[in-house]
Order: C-alpha cells, then sequence, then structure tokens
C-alpha cells in the first residue's frame, strides 16, 4: 500500500485508515469480497499501532462496508462487502 496516514493532520489516525480504505473499496482498488491485509500486517506496512487499523476496521463493520469471518484456522479476517451492496443500504 503506498498510502501514508498523516500523523500531523487533525483527523486521527484510524479515521485516516477507514476512509481511504472506503474510498479504495469504491474506486476498486480493494475489490469486492477479496480479503483484506491482516491486522498486524497492515500495521507493520504503515507503521502504526495494530488498535489503529482494529479502530478502522471496526468503523467499517460497523457502517456494514466490511464482515469479519473466522477462517477454518480460527483467525478473524474481515471481507469486503459489496460497494453496491453498501451504497444500496443508505
Amino acid at each position: 500500500m503506498d498510502w501514508r496516514p498523516d500523523r500531523n493532520a487533525k483527523l486521527p489516525l484510524y479515521k485516516q485508515l477507514a476512509l481511504h480504505m472506503e474510498n479504495g473499496i469504491a474506486d476498486g482498488t480493494f475489490p469486492p469480497d477479496k480479503p483484506l491485509p491482516s491486522e498486524r500486517g497492515l500495521a507493520q506496512e504503515l507503521g502504526v499501532n495494530r488498535s489503529t487499523v482494529v479502530a478502522a476496521y471496526d468503523e467499517l463493520e460497523s457502517k456494514r462496508i466490511l464482515l469479519k469471518y473466522w477462517s477454518l484456522q480460527g483467525h478473524s479476517r474481515l471481507c469486503i462487502l459489496s460497494f453496491n451492496a453498501y451504497t444500496s443500504n443508505l
């Protein structure tokens, strides 16, 4: 991911990440029904705390943009719902 949060912005890092991901879903950067990066992996890649990524994913899940599910290995993963399904619920 080439994007980085702006640590000097007034908007909290998790909100910046949630907005970036929401825009990426809308423009096809994050295709529908594809797994997203793990919380730990994305946090490491962006140089933020894992709790920042968790908060961003939780915000998108509360907006019904993401769906959390459990894999056979027992790890939680996040999967993008169709953006058309999201916009039809607005």
